[in-house]
């Protein structure tokens, strides 16, 4: 499912597709009590700022589990999920640009985040350039509230909180 404007999914098994949700820039909403599982990419994806809250999911056996990209990602509560055994990721939220990325206004706590091949939990804000003398690469990481997880048995690191700016 690939979506925009208001959201509401609750109460479904989504499992054998290529990323089981994918929540666009446009949208808002709900992610409630649902089990993603066996997906070839993501369990839950979302794609640029997002007002989305996503409570009480299984995610498992999938690429990996909740991840979120874009030049900038905010507004997201991931709360009392299950997220576990995927083959990369558990919960992964970047950010990424030409010179200014930026996470704020994100929430993740009381997930279960266990037996994931890759980081527990990452955040990533990364600004980047190639052009010659750009000296002024920004990123930004802002009002986060990482609280009240069980992150265990990851294949790196438990949670990994990265801000940083590379330019020429």
């Amino acid at each position: 499912a690939n979506t925009s404007g208001h959201l509401r999914l609750e109460n479904s098994r989504i499992e054998y597709a290529n990323s089981a949700i994918i929540i666009n820039s446009q949208a808002e909403g709900i992610v409630a009590n649902n089990e993603f599982t066996n997906n070839s990419q993501s369990g839950i994806h979302i794609q640029g700022d997002s007002n989305t809250t996503i409570i009480g999911n299984t995610i498992s056996s999938n690429k990996n589990g909740i991840t979120s990209d874009g030049a900038t990602a905010s507004h997201l509560r991931i709360m009392n999920n299950t997220v576990s055994q995927n083959l990369g990721e558990g919960i992964d939220v970047q950010a990424s640009s030409t010179n200014s990325s930026r996470l704020s206004d994100i929430e993740i706590a009381g997930n279960v985040v266990t037996n994931n091949t890759l980081n527990g939990i990452r955040l990533d804000s990364l600004a980047q350039s190639d052009a010659p003398y750009d000296y002024e690469c920004y990123g930004y990481i802002e009002n986060i509230i990482v609280s009240e997880n069980l992150v265990t048995s990851n294949g790196q690191n438990g949670i990994d909180i990265n801000a940083e700016g590379r330019c020429r």
